[in-house]
């Protein structure tokens, strides 16, 4: 048993140590096999690598070629553009040449003309010397001339004074006299009254004919609007409401023009068929056939509507052009009451109150006792604004109130400091200046310039309408020139003279 197992032992051992060789030996196969492909793999490297050397030795030689046959082609083009910068450096030169030529001339003919500018200049100086001392003695003897005109127009208003003072002295006399006659007469019982109380009043008349033109000038300077109204025109209205058209009725200087042909209906209307409404502007109007507004026009709607009444046929309304109005208006009554505003006399009405001492154009929110319910007239002035303290033209101004960038239009005053906030609703009130003129050379002014105490006024320029002597003139530019404006202190005529060797230029100006 135990052989047994020994030889099987042994059998194992060979039998494990023959697989073990063949093992070895697979193993050492393989290494062959391996070391036979890498060879291979070298080799075909090897051959790769000839190969490329061979192709970057061509590609370098070619290269080599091509940089050679450039380099002879730039040394050509180098050449021919070396030869053609020296040709056109000699033509530069040439012509360097003649400009210098040419810049020597030309010093010479500029120091020639210097020398004849300067003589010139001389020649110039003594024209312009001559011509001013020509002008210095014409403006002399203008000088003369308006002095002497304006001593003859003096010592002459001297006399015409005095030829009054005179004549009233005379009259004083005589009327004194007359009395003393009457008195003796009287005594004697031989005077026939009514003739002598006939005579007495002539010569009060004479005698109060100066102090009654003063008077009336007094009147006419005087800051009023005389507005003309026919008392058909001021009709009342019931349960209709009112509409509104600013082209109906135009407000002018003096009067207010009615129109011939209603703009909505196209039919004739006239005085009678025209409705004035006194809460809002004086062109407030509209027409009874149609009761609608203008074309292309928004209605104007009233808290109440009362219209003017009980005036005589065109009697004349004198509106201060500080005032307010609310209501309708009682010519009857007296000054027996106080303004909502000022707290002074007014004249009362059936609905509310007219002040000719406050500012009209507050709004009725302002007022002490509110009147924001009731309807308020606001009367458009297109003329100069004055102020309500001092009586000294406003003027307009931007005022810009904190941060923000949109300023609003003011009217201060530079003496006092009162100013007045435009209504932002009114185009009159945000026109600061306007004008007018068309392709016939009409022109229009305003003629509130003659109480304008900036202006310069004329004296001796006679007006073609009343004879006046005085005179308000400043400056209107146009397109073509600039024209010089004369409008009357009296009348307000006015007219333009467009040059100074021409002559007057008259227009068809209103009167007051």
């Amino acid at each position: 048993m135990q052989r047994n197992r020994k030889e099987d032992l042994k059998m194992q051992k060979q039998k494990y140590m023959e697989e073990l060789i063949q093992e070895i030996e697979r193993k050492n196969y393989e290494q062959k096999r391996l070391e036979d492909i890498r060879q291979q793999k070298v080799n075909k490297i090897k051959e790769k690598n000839d190969r490329l050397s061979d192709i970057l030795m061509n590609y370098e030689i070619k290269q080599l070629e091509t940089l050679q046959h450039k380099q002879t082609k730039a040394e050509v083009k180098r050449e021919q553009r070396l030869n053609s910068i020296y040709k056109k450096i000699n033509h530069k030169e040439e012509l360097f040449q003649k400009n210098e030529q040419q810049k020597h001339m030309n010093l010479l003919i500029t120091q020639e003309n210097f020398q004849l500018k300067v003589k010139n200049k001389e020649i110039n100086k003594e024209r312009q010397k001559r011509k001013e001392d020509y002008q210095k003695a014409l403006y002399k003897q203008k000088l003369k001339e308006d002095d002497e005109k304006y001593q003859s127009f003096k010592e002459s208003k001297q006399k015409e004074i005095q030829e009054k003072i005179k004549l009233q002295v005379k009259n004083e006399q005589e009327k004194h006299m007359l009395q003393e006659v009457i008195q003796d007469m009287f005594i004697k019982n031989q005077y026939d009254i009514e003739a002598l109380e006939e005579k007495a009043k002539i010569i009060e008349s004479n005698q109060s004919l100066i102090s009654q033109r003063q008077k009336a000038n007094q009147r006419r300077s005087q800051s009023q609007h005389k507005i003309v109204i026919s008392k058909e025109s001021l009709t009342w209205m019931v349960d209709v409401e009112p509409k509104h058209s600013s082209e109906y009725i135009k407000y002018g200087l003096e009067y207010l023009q009615f129109p011939k042909i209603c703009k909505t209906c196209e039919k004739d209307i006239s005085k009678e068929k025209i409705y004035l409404c006194i809460f809002c502007d004086l062109i407030c109007s509209f027409c009874e056939r149609c009761g609608g507004p203008g074309k292309n026009e928004e209605p104007h709607l009233h808290p109440t509507m009362s219209l003017i009444q009980d005036f005589d046929k065109y009697s004349e309304i004198l509106i201060n052009p500080n005032n307010c109005q609310v209501g309708e208006i009682d010519s009857t009554k007296e000054w027996n009451r106080e303004c909502y505003s000022c707290n002074k006399l007014i004249k009362t009405t059936i609905d509310a109150m007219i002040c000719y001492e406050c500012e009209f154009r507050r709004p009725p929110d302002s007022l002490k006792n509110g009147l924001s319910d009731a309807a308020y007239m606001k009367l458009e002035n297109d003329g100069m604004r004055f102020c309500r303290q001092c009586d000294n033209m406003l003027q307009p101004k931007e005022q810009v109130i904190g941060d923000e960038q949109i300023g609003q239009l003011i009217y201060y005053c530079r003496i006092c400091g009162e100013n007045e906030r435009a209504n932002p609703r009114s185009e009159t009130e945000n026109c600061v200046y306007k004008s007018e003129q068309s392709k016939t050379d009409n022109f229009k002014i305003d003629v509130e310039c003659i109480k304008d105490p900036c202006l310069s006024r004329r004296i001796g320029k006679e007006c073609a309408k009343c004879g006046n002597k005085e005179a308000v003139t400043f400056t209107n530019p146009t397109k073509d020139r600039m024209n010089l404006i004369f409008v009357c202190t009296q009348c307000t005529y006015y007219w333009k003279k467009e040059e100074l060797d021409e002559g007057d230029v008259l227009s068809g100006g209103e009167s007051d």
